[in-house]
């Protein structure tokens, strides 16, 4: 009988039990697939003060690589007759990341959570670990959190998590050890943050699971008090505006968001769409809050992410998408490519560079003024050493130039 159910439970998570030959075939496929078609880097000429933050948002479509789960030992393609695998597009932008870490500046990339699709299905979490594994071989730092597809019950908090979970198997903090910038977890492993430097500026980026605990909240403001003259970005899968949300949503916001003066900058995902809204805090200071998520989009996002660059000397954020998959696309699979009617139609075609939608109100291209010396003046906190000036355009500029975007 107890051989007959542990029959049962690899059936029901889909090769959950070591994963089959074919599993890791597919998954060196995708690891090889990008080293032996190369496109060219990008190379740059970076002025001081400037960085680019990549963020990932919902990969749980790439991560269930068209295996979706039905009823009991039931499984049908989400994209029928697609002939390439979906988890393409997130090793593609991973690979893509750690090519050009260098030429953009970027200390470190951003997992917005909903990892994988199933929370259960350790063939999604092998994809996901795969992907993000050639991240660390390219020496590129990166934060992860959960979402609620990373966990069995939406909404359980995190100090009440399944045994079936998955999430610090994969990416606890043994593994998030190996990360340059990484410099703590929380007790429970699911919320971490990390400290990266750029032309004297010191940032601590906040990554929360998407449904912390009291005590979970309690070491994030400690975390905070213990660095008391850093700028924070709070990283967290779902964090609504007040007067827009109640549970844990709001709770971050008024727990954290609001109190800290340090706290300028929100990142999240788990709404459809792209948007960004900037609020005051207690103290009268601005909190930018930027969310973005593509999943529902063609091919579960077709590989789209967002860079975010900063620019210190200059006082402004700018956000711009892209999909590295369907630049790659357009070069080895051409016959595959499907044209978009226009710059913003992203739900049955392959677009390598979304413009902003002002019809749907998806902001997928934007710049935010914004004056860091004065932000982070209330807790002395501006300490950027400018080393001259570098005339030229910034890093998105000559990005969008490079790849011939307008």
């Amino acid at each position: 009988m107890k051989r007959l159910l542990i029959l049962a439970g690899c059936l029901l998570s889909l090769c959950a039990c070591g994963g089959g030959q074919g599993e890791r075939r597919h998954l060196a496929h995708d690891q090889s697939f990008f080293r032996e078609h190369p496109l060219p880097s990008l190379t740059m000429r970076p002025r001081p003060g400037e960085f680019v933050l990549a963020l990932l948002p919902d990969t749980q479509y790439y991560a269930e690589n068209n295996h979706k789960q039905l009823n009991f030992f039931q499984h049908s393609q989400r994209f029928v007759g697609l002939p390439y695998d979906p988890a393409l597009a997130l090793f593609a932008q991973t690979y893509w990341l750690a090519q050009n870490a260098t030429a953009l500046q970027m200390p470190m990339v951003v997992h917005l959570g909903d990892v994988v699709q199933n929370a259960s299905n350790l063939s999604q979490w092998r994809v996901a670990s795969a992907a993000m594994r050639q991240l660390e071989e390219g020496g590129v730092p990166y934060s992860i959190i959960s979402g609620e597809r990373d966990m069995h019950g939406s909404a359980t908090p995190d100090d009440q998590r399944s045994l079936r979970d998955h999430f610090k198997d994969f990416f606890g903090p043994q593994r998030a050890a190996w990360q340059s910038t990484y410099a703590g977890s929380d007790p429970l492993g699911l919320s971490q943050y990390h400290r990266f430097r750029v032309s004297g500026q010191t940032f601590l980026l906040l990554a929360l699971d998407s449904h912390p605990s009291e005590a979970t909240l309690d070491w994030a403001q400690q975390v905070i008090d213990q660095q008391p003259r850093l700028p924070v970005i709070l990283v967290t899968h779902d964090i609504q505006p007040p007067g827009q949300a109640d549970g844990d949503d709001a709770r971050v916001w008024n727990r954290l968001v609001r109190r800290n003066d340090q706290i300028f900058l929100t990142l999240s995902g788990q709404i459809n769409g792209s948007s960004h809204l900037r609020l005051r805090n207690d103290h009268g200071l601005s909190v930018d809050m930027l969310r973005l998520d593509y999943q529902d989009q063609y091919l579960g996002g077709n590989g789209l992410l967002r860079l975010l660059e900063f620019d210190l000397a200059h006082g402004h954020l700018e956000a711009f998408t892209l999909s590295p998959w369907v630049l790659w696309k357009s070069h080895y699979y051409a016959h595959l490519m499907r044209k978009c009617a226009d710059g913003t139609a992203l739900g049955d075609c392959d677009q390598l560079a979304p413009a902003a939608d002002e019809s749907r109100g998806w902001d997928n291209r934007y710049v935010i003024e914004l004056d860091f010396r004065q932000r982070f003046a209330p807790f002395d906190g501006y300490t950027f050493e400018a080393d001259g000036e570098t005339p030229g355009p910034g890093l998105m500029a000559q990005l969008r130039q490079q790849l011939h975007i307008d």
